[in-house]
């Protein structure tokens, strides 16, 4: 059983080299999540210019991930 839900989504995926950084415990590292917020409160801004909507139409939001190719910090928008 399944269904197909065809929609629209943009996630941008940032790399986090994890020999420069200490990501080994991401909750730890609170400049981690302010970094990531205020990248998706950016392109939230430019997203609803570019968009011409308003600003509060948006949401966007983060995630940590870890995979076995690495670390990332996913961002992507959402409407409201």
């Amino acid at each position: 059983m399944g269904y197909d839900f065809i929609t629209d989504m943009l996630v941008l995926e940032f790399s986090l080299d994890e020999k420069k950084l200490n990501i080994r415990s991401p909750k730890e590292n609170l400049w981690l999540g302010r970094v990531a917020q205020s990248i998706a409160e950016a392109f939230r801004f430019v997203t609803s210019k570019e968009l011409d909507v308003d600003f509060s139409e948006l949401i966007t939001e983060w995630r940590f991930k870890r995979n076995s190719t690495g670390s990332f910090v996913d961002i992507y928008p959402h409407s409201g």
